[in-house]
């Protein structure tokens, strides 16, 4: 794990004395900041470069922060980035992680396929979210036919987890046979062992969480656009967004050749930082509209409760929160998120213009999201 060096802690400290002298500055960012532990590099990868003082946020209260990754408070923290008013302000990483190499997103995958899903149907591709799953796959006409209510899924069911359909992959550990996810990837036809789970709810009534479901919408975009999910995505999401390194992994076993959207993409910490300001800026990135701003509004919208405070849209998360701007003033907000397995995290913060990004090497625990965002980013923020 990363430490400080204990011959350049006098040096470290008189540049943050500096720094903090410099809120009414305008960027570039001056040499004497860049030195400063944790202040991102300029590299040519689409990024404008900018400091925590510059875009208003405590810098003394993220280094507090960035201590507690160091000690191992938050367990395995791989990656630390955060963004605000357009900018990357703050990069760290750990645990022989840096800057150019790929980290395993897990179900942060699942955000990114949802983005791509809107993009096909802005091109066409698909007609609607209520446009039926049966219509994509007629080899498995007489699984859906076994009810009505598989018969009636949709792609709307599909991103909002709200299939019906019996599963159990967050109860037990993935270490379980028992789970879902793992007697999936050992079938032979992964599509139809998912359609064929019993349907003990109508579809768009409950969340239960699918990853299942998440690779059936995968094979539905390579379907719909008569391409590979890989290079649907270069074309359309990656080139677009000057992301020229990933890597997307193919389910282990099946017969459909299916790639991993329920979580085997690979990206940079960056790149996936850049995915958040594009939702951010509802699906503009300098300019050029790759996502519909429609397409965004829903996919963050909160729709159904998983379980309080968190709820789910199109392959997203969110988190109700109370804000107090100012003394007898409460605002209900949202944290929209992507979330992965072992740490992984794409936050947008609307309110305060903010996108953050954890990886992280922490198993099914995962990191202590809860606890960084809202007792120490949220607070390094100067309104």
């Amino acid at each position: 794990m990363i430490k400080y060096k204990n011959l350049l802690l006098i040096a470290f400290s008189a540049l943050t004395i500096l720094i903090l002298g410099l809120s009414c500055e305008k960027d570039p960012v001056n040499p004497e900041d860049q030195a400063i532990y944790g202040i991102p590099v300029q590299l040519n990868d689409g990024w404008e470069i900018s400091t925590p003082t510059i875009q208003n946020m405590d810098i003394n209260k993220i280094q507090t922060l960035s201590s507690k990754f160091q000690n191992g408070d938050y367990g395995q923290v791989d990656g630390f980035l955060i963004a605000r008013n357009n900018k990357l302000i703050w990069e760290e990483y750990f645990n022989n992680y840096q800057v150019d190499k790929l980290h395993l997103c897990y179900s942060v995958s699942k955000s990114v396929n949802s983005a791509l899903l809107g993009i096909a149907m802005s091109n066409g591709y698909l007609d609607s979210v209520n446009q039926k799953i049966k219509s994509f796959f007629p080899e498995y006409a007489q699984v859906f036919n076994q009810s009505s209510r598989k018969n009636d899924l949709s792609l709307f069911h599909l991103l909002t987890m709200s299939s019906g359909l019996q599963w159990n992959e967050l109860q037990v550990p993935y270490s379980d046979p028992a789970n879902n996810w793992n007697q999936m990837t050992s079938e032979y036809d992964l599509i139809k062992y998912v359609l064929e789970r019993p349907a003990r709810k109508d579809p768009g009534t409950v969340f239960e969480y699918n990853s299942g479901l998440s690779v059936i919408l995968g094979e539905t975009l390579s379907r719909a656009t008569g391409t590979s999910v890989v290079n649907f995505a270069t074309e359309n999401l990656f080139n677009p967004l000057d992301i020229t390194d990933f890597y997307w992994e193919m389910c282990d076993t099946d017969t459909n050749n299916l790639t991993d959207t329920g979580g085997g993409l690979r990206l940079r910490p960056r790149d996936m930082a850049k995915i958040g300001q594009l939702y951010l800026d509802n699906g503009n990135y300098k300019g050029n509209q790759i996502i519909s701003e429609q397409w965004v509004e829903n996919s963050l919208e909160p729709r159904l409760e998983a379980w309080n405070p968190m709820y789910y849209g199109y392959q997203w998360w969110a988190i109700k929160y109370t804000r107090v701007p100012q003394p007898g003033v409460y605002e209900t907000c949202y944290i929209h998120t992507a979330i992965g397995y072992s740490g992984q995290y794409i936050f947008l913060v609307p309110v305060n213009n903010l996108v953050v990004v954890m990886t992280g090497t922490n198993g099914q625990d995962g990191t202590n999201y809860y606890d960084i965002m809202f007792n120490h980013v949220l607070e390094a923020v100067l309104e």
